[in-house]
């Protein structure tokens, strides 16, 4: 498959994509402002004469001493510094013999002339700059990456200013010339190693993502990584992070669809699809691993910033909506053979004495004081009964509680043989409930 990659300029700001560390010459080391210029030769000039006005292709930087010699890097495809050519040619006539604009480009010989011949033509006019092309030494005596980009050396060789293209004016240069400074805002580009071909911030690509504000990310089962999911808060109840590692299908839609509030298990899962086996699977051990690894096992991260909270859960329904897009996915009411949690008296034997929220559970029975009946419900439907029918409340009963349960919390004889102290019982029933339903997508 051929790759086609685009770039897109801005044309107030013309980012550089070339890289040439790799060809760095042996003792150029890249100057700041207040650095001596080293004496080096300056290569493939074209329209250059030197100071005794003999054409020439190349140059000493010590040739323009006692000049203020202005460095421009550029390129042909950037709108800012195509517009500033004659802009500089006019201060170089205005400045003549006290300044140098040298326009300096990394690009071929053959492409510079051939974009200048025809920029030329289009205004009717000819530009007496020279031109530095196929660069590589004065790039990195002076690094960058975004274009145009402007060095100032004052006639003695010292580094004293590097800008924008919206400082160099006439005013700016007779203050240089006249004080040997000026006082303007400083270019600044920042380097940040980036592989265009690599996934941005993986492997420290472009940096570490300590300052991601937004982030989604799906991808195939790791062996290795731990099989979880795991919430992160700005504040309770508003999440800003998830990350859902090595889940089936069915799993993350579940996770999705029901929050950090309520958990859609497989006892409320309904497929109406041709083959389920690609959403979920009863496999354990090492069989369900390989399941896993074979197409069927996904991780999911989703990070918001906070005015997005809300959101959170939504987002991530919709992102794995559009990337298994052959199953539609939403909850409905179903009636549904379930557990129900009953009463089975008028009389109240599990209304709180108030005091603190006390929420304990185990496998061997539970500790609920001050709190409601969705605790246990939820909690049984989820962990401890989830490989029976759906757990749900049906007591109508909407104050807090206090239940003390001695049992084996899987159990059913034993659960209800302890409920019945208060009057309570699971009871096999047809209930309305909240169903999580896949259906392929026609």
């Amino acid at each position: 498959m051929k790759k086609i990659t685009t770039y897109i300029v801005l044309a107030t700001l013309c980012l550089k994509f070339t890289a040439n560390a790799q060809d760095k010459p042996i003792n150029i080391t890249a100057l700041k402002i207040g650095d001596q210029v080293p004496d080096i030769t300056i290569n493939n000039i074209l329209n250059y004469k030197d100071k005794d006005g003999k054409p020439g292709t190349h140059a000493k930087t010590s040739d323009f001493k006692g000049k203020l010699l202005i460095l421009d890097f550029w390129a042909t495809w950037c709108s800012p510094c195509v517009a500033m050519i004659p802009k500089m040619d006019s201060l170089q006539k205005q400045f003549d013999g006290e300044v140098q604009f040298l326009p300096v480009a990394y690009q071929s010989q053959a492409i510079v002339q051939t974009f200048l011949s025809k920029f030329q033509k289009q205004q009717h006019k000819t530009y007496e700059l020279p031109d530095v092309v196929e660069d590589r030494e004065l790039s990195i005596l002076f690094p960058h990456k975004e274009l145009p980009h402007f060095v100032w050396i004052n006639g003695k060789g010292i580094v004293k200013s590097i800008t924008e293209y919206d400082i160099v004016d006439k005013g700016h240069i007779e203050q240089l010339l006249k004080t040997d400074s000026i006082s303007v805002r400083q270019k600044h580009d920042v380097f940040i190693p980036f592989d265009k071909d690599k996934p941005l911030l993986i492997n420290g690509n472009g940096g570490n993502g300590d300052n991601i504000i937004f982030h989604s990310l799906i991808t195939p089962y790791k062996d290795g990584l731990p099989w979880s999911v795991n919430f992160d808060y700005f504040e309770p109840g508003k999440p800003r992070h998830i990350t859902a590692l090595n889940q089936s299908i069915a799993n993350l839609f579940a996770t999705a669809f029901g929050g950090d509030q309520y958990w859609f298990g497989s006892n409320k899962r309904l497929f109406l699809t041709k083959d389920s086996s690609y959403l979920t699977s009863h496999l354990h051990g090492q069989a369900v691993k390989d399941w896993m690894g074979n197409g069927h096992g996904f991780s999911y991260e989703l990070i918001v910033p906070s005015i997005m909270a809300k959101d959170l859960f939504p987002i991530m329904q919709n992102d794995l909506i559009r990337f298994f897009y052959k199953y539609d996915v939403s909850i409905q009411k179903v009636q549904t053979k379930c557990l129900a949690l009953v009463r089975t008296s008028s009389i109240d034997k599990i209304q709180s004495k108030g005091g603190p929220t006390i929420t304990n559970f185990d496998k061997q029975g539970c500790q609920i004081k001050n709190n409601y009946l969705v605790q246990l419900t939820g909690r049984l439907d989820i962990q401890y009964l989830q490989n029976r029918s759906p757990v749900v409340d049906a007591t109508g009963y909407n104050r807090p509680v206090d239940l003390n349960i001695d049992a084996n919390l899987s159990n059913l004889e034993q659960l209800n043989a302890e409920l019945k102290k208060y009057d309570l019982a699971l009871k096999e029933s047809i209930q309305p409930v909240e169903m999580l339903v896949f259906k392929d997508r026609k």
